[in-house]
């Protein structure tokens, strides 16, 4: 219980957290789970995130927001948990699959750091893993 409400290492309180809890290869797809979340301070209240893939070097097509219900986060986090879970088709072979939570005072505010963080909000990328897709 010690890290309830703890961003990760270079991330700002007010940019996006979450977990790439799942990152798997299929029959000419990857499929990817976890969950994500925002701070948004006008009103002071949280919202989910909106969720973009990027495999090899490639950011592949569409927006998904996460809303998935995750009541295993909101029970152990000050956060509330709102899930995704996403497939898309990609190339066969063995590839780099990221998952990047975009923060939202990008396209609202600008990338101006007006509301009191020490620096312009960052998309937080949930994480990268390896696989191979049949």
């Amino acid at each position: 219980t010690a890290c309830r409400g703890v961003q990760p290492p270079g991330v700002e309180p007010q940019d996006p957290t979450g977990s790439l809890d799942l990152v798997k290869g299929g029959r000419g797809e990857v499929r990817v789970a976890g969950w994500a979340t925002q701070w948004v301070p006008f009103p002071s209240t949280q919202r989910p995130s909106q969720i973009v893939v990027w495999v090899d070097g490639e950011w592949l097509p569409g927006v998904v927001p996460a809303t998935r219900a995750r009541p295993d986060v909101t029970r152990y986090l000050v956060a509330i948990g709102y899930g995704f879970d996403i497939t898309r088709a990609v190339p066969t072979g063995e590839s780099t699959v990221c998952v990047v939570a975009l923060n939202q005072f990008i396209n609202e505010w600008g990338p101006v750091g007006a509301w009191g963080g020490s620096g312009p909000p960052d998309h937080v990328v949930l994480g990268c893993r390896t696989v191979t897709v049949t």
